[in-house]
């Protein structure tokens, strides 16, 4: 049973490190199959991902994490499709960390506005009492 628990664990250390060294091309992988369960549009090749991938989140500054880490993790990569309506197109996507992908969803840059403006007074209101 130990043998096969430290197999389980090589593997993953395995798997891990690959997903590591091939983040381009897991990340569009990844990309291809949303693309295809979504019926959009998929044109992108490793050279549309920037090389080397950023190290920071450019919209809340954290420390990235590989995408071969954990895919739930707030800070693991992110291929964000700039404007939802497009697909998976040259020039539609950054890199960004999952949970800004995640708190953008499929909001438009107006939505958010009136979103951040909303709970900014609501905050406001509450402070005050």
């Amino acid at each position: 049973m130990e043998s096969m628990k430290s197999t389980e664990r090589t593997y993953s250390n395995y798997t891990r490190g690959y997903l590591k060294r091939r983040r381009h091309v897991v990340m569009l992988r990844l990309a291809r199959g949303r693309a295809r369960r979504k019926g959009l549009e998929f044109n992108l090749t490793p050279t549309d991902i920037p090389s080397p991938l950023p190290t920071h989140c450019p919209v809340f500054g954290i420390k990235l994490k590989s995408v071969g880490d954990c895919t739930s993790d707030p800070a693991t990569m992110s291929l964000d499709r700039i404007d939802n309506s497009l697909g998976y197109v040259r020039g539609n996507v950054v890199i960004v960390s999952w949970r800004a992908n995640w708190l953008k969803g499929n909001a438009s840059v107006e939505e958010l506005k009136k979103l951040a403006k909303f709970y900014s007074k609501m905050q406001n209101k509450r402070r005050a009492q």
